[in-house]
């Protein structure tokens, strides 16, 4: 089990290296150092990110309001809303939530 410096330190690299986000930005949504990187904040960024490979989401999306939306209306936003055009999009937000298979 992290430390909480340990856990702050580790969601503070995530969002400043992984999601490329500005200090002002992390600083403004202290709610994101609530979540688990594993389990809730990089299976929705991948989701994010596939999203945006298939151009289904603006290049300028606010990262953050998606990070910080319950699981229920992220999945339904985001995962069951394209499901059908990209089929292994909830495999990967269930395959990170679950544990890396």
């Amino acid at each position: 089990m992290e430390s909480s410096e340990e856990k702050m330190r580790s969601a503070f690299d995530f969002y400043m290296n992984t999601v490329k986000l500005q200090l002002e930005k992390i600083i403004s949504y202290p709610i994101l150092f609530r979540y688990s990187i594993e389990d809730r904040a990089l299976p929705k960024w991948n989701v994010l990110q596939l999203l945006k490979s298939h151009n289904l989401l603006r290049k300028d999306t606010k990262v953050t309001r998606w990070m910080a939306l319950s699981e229920k209306y992220f999945s339904q936003r985001c995962v069951t809303r394209f499901a059908d055009k990209i089929p292994e999009l909830i495999n990967v937000y269930l395959g990170y939530s679950q544990g890396k298979k």
